[in-house]
């Protein structure tokens, strides 16, 4: 005997689109948004990865050695072979522009990567604890009590001017501007509502740290890297001017702008492309800043 049960087949519907493609529509209306509020963000963006790109492919961008004397060649105008022209000893001024790119963005990268890494930490624990905060609070003030470029100078003076030597004394120098921007932070977040809840249900002092007040701190973090990574820059473009950056053989905007200074009135080349690169980039760090800022503030989106 047959069973007549019918059989019920259940039919999986594959769906039409699928999960990249549903991120990729979400990703690009954010993009859209972003574009329509925050136009300058694409703009500094764009150029500043110009340098990145610049920095990176520096030996395929008709570059020959940046360090290279050729006296014979000495303040050529630009031209076809030397395209930003020569200094006082014939090195090639877009070759040294290049890859003097390397060494000031590296430079300005590492110090807002450890300043923030730094201000992250202390700021988080001075805004936390009482205790530590009245000890560290005035070693900070003592800190930026000193001139930046004097306490720079100084330390690189002590230490040597080779690269790790100057972002340290970069470093120490902006540090403690940015832990005071995390601190007010914690102290702030630290009063929330939801911190208040963890406390009354018994969670311990390090999950609501890490857990609940840590995070309210990344986006003024990320603001204020890049505001210092900008002001790195400028500050090893000064060490190098006045001598005190890395090592005269290294390539960087300030070093050149430092040589061109003999013949800036028969080379304008030699100070004004270095000077040109290094505004460019300063300004889009800034513009990228300050447009980080005004999305990630919620203060100011509420108010926008």
């Amino acid at each position: 005997m047959q069973d007549s049960t019918p059989s019920i087949q259940i039919e999986t519907q594959v769906p039409e689109r699928s999960v990249w493609a549903d991120r990729w529509k979400s990703t690009r209306k954010t993009l859209r948004r972003l574009w329509r509020k925050h136009p300058m963000l694409y703009v500094g963006v764009f150029f500043l990865s110009i340098m990145v790109l610049m920095a990176i492919l520096a030996p395929f961008l008709n570059t020959v050695d940046p360090i290279k004397v050729a006296p014979a060649n000495r303040l050529l105008p630009p031209s076809g072979d030397h395209w930003f022209g020569t200094d006082f000893v014939g090195r090639d001024v877009w070759s040294r522009a290049v890859y003097g790119a390397r060494n000031s963005l590296s430079i300005g990268a590492a110090v807002a990567l450890a300043s923030a890494a730094s201000a992250g930490i202390i700021g988080l624990f001075a805004g936390y604890s009482r205790k530590f905060d009245e000890v560290i609070m005035r070693i900070m003030d003592a800190l930026m009590s000193i001139p930046n470029i004097l306490l720079a100078i100084a330390l690189v003076s002590i230490a040597g001017g080779s690269i790790p030597n100057v972002i340290g004394a970069i470093t120490l120098t902006v540090a403690p501007r940015a832990v005071r921007v995390i601190r007010s932070q914690v102290l702030s977040l630290k009063e929330a509502v939801y911190v208040d809840a963890a406390r009354a249900i018994g969670a311990k002092t390090s999950r609501i740290v890490f857990l609940h007040v840590f995070p309210g701190t990344i986006a003024p973090m990320i603001v204020t890297a890049t505001i210092i990574g900008a002001g790195a820059i400028v500050v090893e473009a000064v060490l190098s001017f006045l001598g005190a950056g890395p090592p005269p053989e290294i390539p960087s905007w300030g070093t050149m702008m430092a040589d061109g200074r003999r013949t800036i009135s028969q080379a304008m080349w030699v100070v004004g492309f270095p000077g040109m690169f290094l505004t460019i980039t300063v300004l889009s760090v800034n513009i990228i800043g300050d447009n980080l800022r005004d999305i990630l503030d919620p203060k100011l989106r509420r108010s926008g």
